[in-house]
């Protein structure tokens, strides 16, 4: 059996990274609220819990263009010898949340594909080659939204 390619593109109804430099910063976090999905829950089609963080509710609430929830495909942008970029993982149903800098979250279309396939593939040694291959940075290599894997 054959299936056919397409890019990933194709399959996302939506797509953001996170806020960047004084937009979140760790002043903001919170000993309860929103969840804030960083670079260390995100493994290779695997969602890491231990490390949380959390902001207040108003404070989520203007941040609406960095929204996530559970389904959401998470994707690290930032990667280092230890942690490639590229990884992926489905978002679990952890309530209210957002993406931090250098982690992006796609939204897919549920008639298209299946996330947690796209999470193991993109975790994969053939979707991480592709992901490096796309990234730029020599010490620390890093996606943007414009070059996440296609």
């Amino acid at each position: 059996m054959s299936f056919p390619l397409t890019t990933l593109r194709r399959v996302i109804s939506d797509a953001c990274d996170g806020p960047f430099g004084s937009a979140l910063k760790s002043e903001h976090y919170v000993a309860h609220g929103a969840r804030v999905v960083r670079l260390g829950n995100i493994g290779q089609a695997k969602w890491r819990d231990a490390d949380k963080a959390f902001i207040d509710m108003k404070y989520w609430a203007g941040l609406s263009q960095h929204h996530a929830q559970s389904g959401d495909l998470v994707l690290a942008a930032l990667g280092d010898e230890g942690h490639p970029v590229g990884r992926a993982t489905v978002l679990p149903d952890v309530g209210r949340a957002l993406v931090k800098a250098d982690c992006h979250r796609l939204s897919i279309r549920p008639d298209s594909a299946d996330p947690r396939f796209l999470a193991y593939y993109l975790s994969s040694t053939i979707g991480q080659h592709h992901s490096e291959s796309l990234a730029d940075g020599s010490t620390r290599k890093r996606l943007t939204l414009g070059s996440t894997p296609s």
